[in-house]
């Protein structure tokens, strides 16, 4: 029956990438794709699905339910935490004023290249540094927010490439 598995998850990858290509809620499909493979699973009677810690119920959709909360908590705890760490710099520093004061001393040595374009590919290259040291993206996209998208500005890129 666990042979089964593994055609069940291609199954499932193929119509949640269907899904993807049509547009579908992102957060939505890989939500469902994940439970109907943790349900296929748990009505196979394998438990070794449940994380560690996590003690069977007897019941397999008490299983699920207790896997998804154990799942959720692991992940808001971690992530929400460098969330709202960066964000609260992001804001602590456009309230004191330092993000205007960077944008001040940043745009007249750049300015001077004469190349926005350049200056929007340096601040690229910035971001993904800053990738390895911020995993979240929304806590990297509000601290490049205040950061590097007003001197993108005001060197003379546009709006909609600044913010790409």
């Amino acid at each position: 029956m666990s042979a089964l598995l593994p055609w069940i998850a291609v199954a499932v990858t193929v119509v949640a990438g269907w899904a993807l290509v049509k547009r579908f809620q992102t957060h939505l499909v890989l939500l469902f794709a994940g439970l109907a493979i943790l349900i296929c699973v748990a009505l196979m009677g394998d438990a070794s699905f449940l994380p560690k810690g996590v003690k069977p119920s007897g019941f397999w959709l008490f299983d699920i339910f207790a896997t998804f909360k154990n799942i959720a908590t692991k992940q808001s705890a971690g992530t929400g935490f460098l969330i709202m760490t960066a964000g609260g710099f992001a804001a602590y520093m456009d309230r004191i004023g330092a993000a205007k004061a960077l944008v001040d001393v940043a745009v007249k040595p750049l300015a001077a290249l004469r190349a926005p374009y350049l200056v929007l590919a340096g601040g690229y290259v910035v971001g993904q540094i800053l990738v390895m040291v911020i995993p979240s993206a929304a806590g990297l996209a509000m601290l490049l927010l205040v950061a590097l998208f007003p001197i993108l500005k005001a060197v003379g890129t546009s709006a909609a490439s600044a913010a790409a």
